[in-house]
């Protein structure tokens, strides 16, 4: 009956100990930002799409992403991606050259 006791509690202590390490807050390198410290840019407004021209594609597809609106990349670098014929007209198709937006249409 000690022994299994004693498994009991070391057991209890380990998942104590790991779950109180689990939940410190982590610190990003120096000089570098957290996902969660990440910002959107307030001149990206995904509701004015010619706007978008020249923004990098990361912040964009952020704040589409927060804004609830559906985004795809029809061409990287100059390649065509693979795309579905559908036409929606509340999704933004973006053509995305050295990480910038270079164009956008609906659809």
């Amino acid at each position: 009956m000690r022994m299994k006791t004693a498994t009991i509690l070391i057991t209890s202590a380990l998942l104590v100990s790991c779950h109180a390490q689990s939940a410190l807050p982590t610190r990003p390198p120096s000089g570098a930002m957290a996902a969660s410290e990440k910002r959107v840019s307030p001149a990206i407004d995904v509701s004015k799409p010619e706007t978008l021209i020249g923004q990098p594609h990361a912040a964009v597809k952020a704040a589409c992403d927060a804004a609830g609106v559906r985004n795809r990349i029809i061409e990287l670098d100059g390649k065509p991606q693979p795309v579905t014929r559908d036409y929606r007209p509340d999704r933004l198709n973006f053509r995305v050259s050295d990480g910038k937006v270079t164009a956008v249409s609906k659809g």
